[in-house]
């Protein structure tokens, strides 16, 4: 299946906004759903392979497309040029030329700014990722929000002056931390 890729929008056939019966509709398929993390709000759809739909909470708390990534045997354009299964390096210099913001690495590049990203792990594209505008910005708060909470709750910090310690009065051997006094005879414990 072909898709030109429209920045914001989605594509020319799949929009940002629509709902996951009307993508059903037009990739005449019914997805398998999943979560990508432990964190995701909605499921994730899987269309046969062809792409990812990912969703949030649209008017009237009804759940909507937000973001589209797309794997091979879709075939992506931006400009006129396929970009799934192109050389990285080429799809590189169009997303540098194109997005000012484009910061790339060894698997990809991307732009915040508008959106858009591509994975290639080898020196062949493999995915495209498209969202409507502030997604990966929004998304990134979220999940570093989550993770801060989930990393940073309130866990007791272990005392490490609490050990076997000794009354030399009564000769008891309690577990105590240090400065603690003998339950027995109220002497300091050593």
């Amino acid at each position: 299946m072909n898709f030109n890729l429209l920045l914001f929008e989605g594509t020319d056939i799949i929009k940002f906004g629509m709902s996951s019966a009307e993508i059903q509709s037009i990739l005449k398929s019914k997805p398998v759903l999943f979560r990508k993390s432990e964190f995701d709000s909605y499921d994730t759809e899987d269309h046969d392979g062809i792409c990812h739909v990912y969703y949030e909470s649209g008017k009237n708390d009804t759940l909507v497309c937000a973001a589209i990534e797309f794997f091979k045997p879709s075939q992506v354009f931006m400009d006129s040029i396929q970009l799934i299964g192109e050389k990285k390096e080429k799809i590189k210099c169009l997303f540098k030329t194109k997005f000012e913001d484009c910061v790339s690495d060894t698997s990809g590049a991307s732009s915040k700014k508008f959106d858009i990203a591509f994975y290639s792990p080898g020196k062949i594209v493999e995915s495209v990722f498209i969202a409507r505008k502030g997604y990966t910005c929004e998304q990134e708060e979220f999940y570093k929000k989550m993770l801060d909470e989930k990393y940073s709750a309130s866990e007791e910090i272990e005392d490490l002056t609490v050990r076997k310690r000794m009354c030399p009065s009564c000769l008891n051997i309690t577990t105590a931390k240090e400065g603690d006094v003998c339950p027995q005879c109220n002497v300091l414990l050593i």
